[in-house]
């Protein structure tokens, strides 16, 4: 079981590098400049940049989901075809906030506890720290394994691929 918002997946595909390219790039919005640019009516699924090895991209969603996953991959020709490796992670910004908030709700949890042990009395109140913990966590997994779970899907639909780790 997986308990941190990071998805590390390889694929194997029968294609070449040169067919998997155009087929990210037919599949991926250029990333937009502008701040405010809010085009929802987008055909493609993705939004990113394509090198000739790389590619950095994200879904394209109608909602928000600040849990989205950053999408990373590297595409490696080999013997049987191509290699896909692809890291899933939360945005930075995302990942050092809920780190901070959730450590402080720690803290709060540790608290807690002492004060039971040194003989406080107990009163359901105590409990809050710990159901915000809980659903800190359960908010951020929930977010972003929904999205790397479709991802995931496109990817080896896409590909033509299976997974090999």
């Amino acid at each position: 079981m997986k308990l941190l918002p990071i998805e590390i997946i390889t694929y194997q595909s029968k294609r070449t590098k040169e067919e998997l390219l155009v087929l990210l790039t037919n599949t991926i919005e250029p990333e937009s400049k502008n701040l405010w640019r809010t085009n929802t009516n987008n055909s493609k699924p993705y939004k990113g940049k394509i090198d000739t090895n790389h590619f950095e991209i994200k879904r394209i969603l109608s909602y928000r989901n600040s849990f989205q996953p950053i999408i990373k991959g590297k595409i490696i020709p080999d013997l049987s075809g191509t290699r896909i490796e692809i890291k899933m992670q939360l945005h930075t910004f995302a990942m050092v906030f809920m780190c901070i908030w959730m450590g402080i709700v720690a803290i709060s949890c540790v608290a807690v506890i002492v004060a039971l042990a040194n003989g406080a009395p107990f009163h359901p109140a105590i409990l809050i720290p710990f159901g915000m913990l809980f659903f800190g966590y359960a908010m951020t997994m929930g977010g972003f394994k929904y999205e790397t779970k479709k991802s995931k899907a496109f990817f080896q639909s896409l590909f033509e691929a299976h997974e090999v780790s």
